[in-house]
C-alpha cells in the first residue's frame, strides 16, 4: 500500500505548525488581556519617543554649544549681591507663607474636630455660643475704645466679658485689656 502523498503533507505540516493557542476563557479575559497588550505597547512607545526627544535636544544643545567660544561674562559683585539679597528675601517671604498656610491648615483640622465634637455634645455647643458671645464683646470693645467719646462704653464691654465670660479665651483677654488699664 502506497501513502497518498496528500496525507503525508499533510501529517508534515501538522508536526511542523505551533500547537494551536489555549482557549480563552471568556471575551471578557480577551478584550482585558488585548487592552493591557495595547496599553503596554502605547507606554513603551511613548517612553521611546520621549527618550528619543530628549537625547535629541542633548545632541542639538551639546553641538550649538561646541560652535560658539565661550565668553566670560563680566561680574558686578554689587549686582550678584543685590540679586542674592532680593531672592534670599523671597525665599523667607515663601517660608513664611508656607508657615502661615501650615498654620491655617492646622486650625482648620482643628476647627473640623471640635465642630464634630460640638454637634455630639450639648455642653460644647453651650461653651462654643459662650465663646462667640465673649468675642463680639471683645470685638465690640475694640472698636470703642479707638474714639475718646466711646472709651467708657468700651471698658463697660469689656468688663461684662471679663466677669460673666471669665473662662473663655475672649475673657481673659478682656481681663488683660482691663489690667492694662483699656
Amino acid at each position: 500500500m502506497t501513502p497518498d502523498p496528500l496525507t503525508t503533507l499533510l501529517t508534515h505540516a501538522d508536526d511542523a505548525s505551533p500547537p494551536p493557542p489555549a482557549q480563552i476563557a471568556s471575551l471578557a479575559t480577551a478584550i482585558r488581556s488585548t487592552s493591557a497588550r495595547r496599553s503596554r505597547t502605547r507606554r513603551t512607545i511613548a517612553v521611546c519617543f520621549a527618550s528619543a526627544l530628549c537625547a535629541a535636544l542633548i545632541f542639538v544643545s551639546h553641538q550649538r554649544s561646541d560652535r560658539h567660544s565661550t565668553v566670560v561674562p563680566t561680574i558686578d559683585v554689587a549686582q550678584l549681591r543685590v540679586e542674592v539679597a532680593r531672592l534670599n528675601s523671597e525665599a523667607e517671604f515663601q517660608e513664611s507663607m508656607a508657615r502661615a498656610m501650615e498654620k491655617a491648615i492646622t486650625a482648620a483640622r482643628h476647627r473640623e474636630v471640635v465642630d464634630s465634637l460640638i454637634a455630639s455634645d450639648p455642653l460644647a455647643k453651650l461653651q462654643e455660643q459662650r465663646e462667640v458671645t465673649a468675642a463680639i464683646l471683645v470685638h465690640q470693645a475694640t472698636k470703642l475704645s479707638l474714639q475718646p467719646q466711646t472709651r467708657e462704653a468700651a471698658r463697660e464691654d469689656l468688663t461684662r466679658a471679663a466677669t460673666l465670660f471669665s473662662d473663655t479665651t475672649a475673657g481673659q483677654q478682656a481681663q488683660a485689656a482691663l489690667r492694662q488699664g483699656v
